[in-house]
Order: C-alpha cells, then sequence, then structure tokens
C-alpha cells in the first residue's frame, strides 16, 4: 500500500515538474538564439558579398530542391543587392513549426538594388535544427517580398486604403454641399414669406 502511496507521489511530482518546465521554457533557448542570429546574419553578410555558393551552404539538405533552386534563381538575378534582416527572436514571436526541429522566425528587413528600395517589410525565415545540432535555414519567403509581386501587393493594399479614404471624402464633401443647399432653399422661403397667403 506504502509502495503504491509513493509511486503516485513520484508521477505526481515527475508531470508537476514537467509541466513547469513546459511552462517557462521558449521555444529556443539562448544558446539556440545566438546561433540562429549567426545564421541571419551570415544569409545577409554573403547576400550582400554577392557570394550565392556559401548561401546556399546555409541551407538545409531536407529543402524543397525545387524551393532551393528559386531562392538560388533569385539571388543570381540580384545583383548589388543590400540586404539588412532585424529577426525578432523573443520567444513570443518564434513559431515552433516541428517541436525541437523547426522554427518560424519572422522579422524587418530593408533592401536595396540598383533603382529600388524597400524597407520595414515583413519576412519570414523558416530555420531548421540538423542532426549535427546546427541551424540551417529551411525556406524563406524574403524574396517573394522583395519582388515586383510582394512590393505590388503592399502598394495595392496603401492604393486601396487611399481610394477609400479619397471616396469618404467626396460623400462628406457632397453631403455638406447637399445640406448647405438645403439650408439656403429654407432661408430663401422664409425670406420671401413662402408660406400661405392671407389675402
Amino acid at each position: 500500500m506504502k509502495t503504491k502511496k509513493y509511486a503516485v507521489t513520484g508521477i505526481a511530482l515527475f508531470l508537476a515538474m514537467t509541466l513547469v518546465n513546459l511552462a517557462f521554457a521558449g521555444p529556443l533557448t539562448t544558446d539556440d538564439k545566438e546561433q540562429v542570429k549567426w545564421l541571419l546574419g551570415s544569409f545577409a553578410s554573403y547576400v550582400n558579398n554577392g557570394n550565392v555558393p556559401e548561401v546556399v551552404k546555409l541551407f538545409s539538405k531536407n529543402m524543397d530542391p525545387a524551393r532551393k533552386q528559386a531562392i538560388t534563381d533569385e539571388l543570381y538575378k540580384k545583383t548589388g543587392l543590400r540586404l539588412e534582416y532585424f529577426a525578432d527572436l523573443s520567444d513570443s514571436s518564434i513559431e515552433e513549426v516541428t517541436p525541437g526541429v523547426l522554427y518560424k522566425v519572422t522579422g524587418r528587413f530593408k533592401a536595396e538594388g540598383p533603382n529600388w528600395n524597400v524597407s520595414g517589410l515583413k519576412a519570414t525565415f523558416t530555420v531548421e535544427r540538423a542532426d549535427d545540432g546546427y541551424f540551417y535555414i529551411n525556406d524563406t519567403d524574403i524574396f517573394d517580398k522583395m519582388g515586383l509581386k510582394g512590393v505590388g501587393k503592399i502598394l495595392g493594399w496603401i492604393g486601396g486604403i487611399f481610394l477609400v479614404i479619397f471616396i469618404l471624402f467626396v460623400a462628406v464633401v457632397i453631403l455638406i454641399v447637399v445640406l448647405i443647399v438645403r439650408s439656403q432653399r429654407k432661408k430663401k422661403l422664409v425670406g420671401t414669406g413662402g408660406g400661405p397667403s392671407t389675402v
């Protein structure tokens, strides 16, 4: 009977400790975050130097081959690219896709090339912890955000906001004009004795 009590108490304590650890543990440790920071910093540095082979070495071996080719092609197309990426490595912003393996890191970037620049846009990197314990890039949408398609979506969204504001402005102006015209008509009717005749 005592053994059963000890076993139940031991299991309860183990479960409680596990729950406490899970509650206070972030998706990545401080060392993991430093490594991810180094990975993304190296990515930006190699991109800025036009060193595509070194960028490709940062890619995970599990990266989708078609995606890897598409990103590599983008890197070769974007000559003279200057890139800065500011990752948000707070626990609340890191999304654990596959526990202990895949993580989504979001941040903002600024980039410029010959005759173009973008700044303050959001981009995501999916990083993967490999068997060797190091992190590699599994995917990113940063080049999608840099392209005409990504910038076009943002410009379209901004244009849509301006269109709504313009329509509201026109509606308010029309409403004011209608109210002024009605007010003027009422004044004319009252001023000319537009009531029923007493003769």
